[in-house]
């Protein structure tokens, strides 16, 4: 996010495409999503994914 590789308003990858896009565990895409949402960084829309703030 701080290399401007997302901007405010786009869909973040899912936690499946997220683990597979930068080879990490699920869990572990799981626990940072959770950490950028509870930084204010990312908004979950149920159903529809998380968004860039």
């Amino acid at each position: 996010m701080d290399a401007g590789e997302w901007r405010s308003g786009d869909k973040f990858l899912g936690t499946v495409a997220l683990s597979a896009e930068y080879d990490i565990s699920q869990s572990t895409a799981v626990r940072a999503v959770a950490v950028l949402v509870a930084e204010g960084r990312l908004r979950k829309e149920i159903p529809h994914g998380f968004y860039v703030v």
